[in-house]
C-alpha cells in the first residue's frame, strides 16, 4: 500500500479520439489519498467512489457533462472542489455543461461540502455565463452554506469581454 496524501495527475493521451483517464488502480494501491489534482484532463473517468478524498481539484479540462459527472460522483466524501474549465470538449458527441449543470452535479455530489471554486472565463461558447446565472448559482451555493467561488467572463454591449467575480462567504453572511 503506498502511504500518499496528496496525488497530482495530468493526462493529455488520446486514444481512438477520445481522451480517456483511468487512475483507478492507481488510487486503490493508495487508499488514504486526501487531495487530488487533475490537470489537463478529459473523458471518462473511473474511481472507486469510497475513497476518503477530502478536496478534488480539475484544472484545464475539457470535461463534456457526463464526464464531469461522473468524476464528482466518484467523490461523495470531499469538503472542497474546484474546477477550472477550459478548452474544447473532446466528444463532440456528448453536450458540454453549463454553470447550471456543474452547479447541479457537484450540489447532489455531496453533503460535506464546505468550499467551492468554479473557473468559467476560458469556458467558451455553451458554458459562456450571464450575471442571471452567476447570482442563482451564488444563492443556490448559500442556501446550503458552501462558500463559493466563481469567476466568469461576460460580454458587454461593446463586444468585450469583462472577467467577473461572484462569491459567498457564509462565515461573512
Amino acid at each position: 500500500m503506498l502511504e500518499l496524501k496528496e496525488l497530482d495527475f495530468s493526462h493529455t493521451a488520446i486514444e481512438g479520439g477520445f481522451h480517456s483517464l483511468d487512475v483507478e488502480p492507481l488510487l486503490r494501491a493508495a487508499p488514504n489519498i486526501e487531495k487530488i489534482n487533475f490537470h489537463v484532463i478529459g473523458g471518462a473517468c473511473k474511481i472507486d467512489p469510497a475513497l476518503m478524498v477530502k478536496e478534488l481539484h480539475l484544472s484545464n479540462g475539457s470535461l463534456a457533462a457526463q464526464d464531469l459527472e461522473g468524476i464528482i460522483l466518484s467523490f461523495p466524501n470531499a469538503e472542497e472542489f474546484s474546477l477550472e474549465s477550459r478548452g474544447i470538449v473532446m466528444d463532440m458527441e456528448e453536450p458540454h455543461f453549463t454553470l447550471s449543470k456543474a452547479t447541479d452535479m457537484v450540489l447532489d455530489s455531496s453533503g460535506k461540502l464546505k468550499e467551492v471554486y468554479l473557473d468559467m472565463r476560458d469556458a467558451g461558447g455553451s458554458r459562456s455565463v450571464s450575471e442571471v446565472q452567476a447570482r442563482d448559482a451564488r444563492r443556490r451555493f448559500a442556501g446550503r452554506g458552501i462558500e463559493f467561488e466563481l469567476r466568469y467572463r461576460e460580454k458587454t454591449q461593446g463586444g468585450e469581454r469583462n472577467i467577473l467575480r461572484s462569491h459567498y462567504n457564509p462565515l461573512n453572511a
